[in-house]
């Protein structure tokens, strides 16, 4: 049988245990309501009046640091003890468009170059004349680097924690796409399943973490309980960076030389796809003068959590203020 139906064919075994025993709120969700459907949601207005799910701590005065959060299509639910740093910094955590319990918006508004205008704006709200402090786990990791190539004077810092493929050349080792979401068969699935949620962009978000799940040995994917990803986000980054058809047409690291910050990386095991070894070999070298926390022990979801590492990471930070 092929991988991808092995996969279907376990997901849908575990979505029809969890349809029996799942709490599903009274309106019958399997997953939380975004911004738009729940009011009591802390939010913020993107420059084109999109909403996303945003929290911030501590002194709107101090230095702004700016946590982005795995994935495509990941939140930031897993990163709420960064609250911590509020002592010192005044620390953003959010849901990236289109993901996490932001709105959901339209496909063509799911790439690279509307994500580098968000995190613009975000900065720009937050740290007027003042350039942010950006921590990126994952996909995060990448997104930051994105920013610093784009709008290297709006950086102090940079803390790349195992961050995703830089280039092609680093995507070419690292990308491996066991499914493609996007294949004619998914979406079948994906559309055939609206006994269980009212809305597409739901069912998708949740058959997607339910897919997910399936190929990872870890029952806590991600590292935390279930929780809403944004299946459409995911689709349309990896989309944009040539991910699933091989074509990897992004670049992140060209021009890096203009950036003048300070760098971070924090890797793990080397067992890991995006782990100290890849990072040492493909993009540590990328940065001048670049230093690197190495936690052997550490998983790609516990790097953000141990408490060597958030007072590791706090003290660069400080340092740059």
């Amino acid at each position: 049988m092929p991988h991808a139906m092995r996969v279907l064919d376990a997901s849908l075994l575990l979505v029809l245990a969890l349809a029996g025993c799942a709490d599903s709120g009274d309106d019958g969700h399997l997953v939380p309501h975004t911004v738009l459907g729940d009011p009591s949601l802390p939010r913020f207005a993107l420059a084109d009046g999109r909403l996303v799910h945003l929290r911030t701590f501590g002194d709107p005065e101090a230095p702004v640091v700016v946590v982005l959060h795995g994935g495509p299509g990941g939140d930031h639910r897993d990163y709420l003890h960064l609250e911590a740093w509020a002592e010192r910094f005044f620390v953003v955590l959010w849901d990236q468009r289109g993901t996490g319990l932001s709105e959901r918006v339209p496909d063509e508004e799911l790439d690279g170059p509307t994500y580098l205008a968000d995190l613009d704006y975000l900065g720009e709200t937050f740290s007027p004349g003042r350039p942010l402090h950006l921590v990126g786990h994952s996909w995060g990791g990448a997104y930051a680097t994105y920013y610093a190539q784009r709008f290297p004077a709006r950086v102090a810092t940079l803390v790349l924690v195992e961050p995703g493929a830089l280039d092609a050349t680093a995507a070419r080792r690292a990308n491996v796409v066991s499914v493609d979401f996007g294949a004619g068969g998914f979406q079948e699935f994906l559309n055939t399943t609206d006994y269980l949620l009212p809305d597409a962009d739901a069912r998708a978000d949740y058959f997607y973490v339910i897919a997910l799940a399936g190929m990872k040995e870890d029952v806590e994917l991600l590292g935390y309980d279930f929780w809403r990803l944004g299946y459409r986000a995911n689709l349309g980054i990896n989309r944009w960076q040539g991910n699933f058809d091989g074509s990897y047409s992004f670049d992140f690291t060209t021009g890096l030389d203009a950036f003048e910050g300070q760098v971070l990386f924090v890797t793990g095991t080397s067992e890991g796809r995006l782990g100290h070894a890849f990072q040492m070999s493909e993009h540590v070298p990328r940065f001048a003068g670049a230093r690197v926390l190495h936690l052997p022990d550490a998983t790609h979801s516990e790097l953000l959590r141990l408490p060597e590492s958030l007072e590791a990471i706090g003290a660069f930070l400080e340092e740059a203020r």
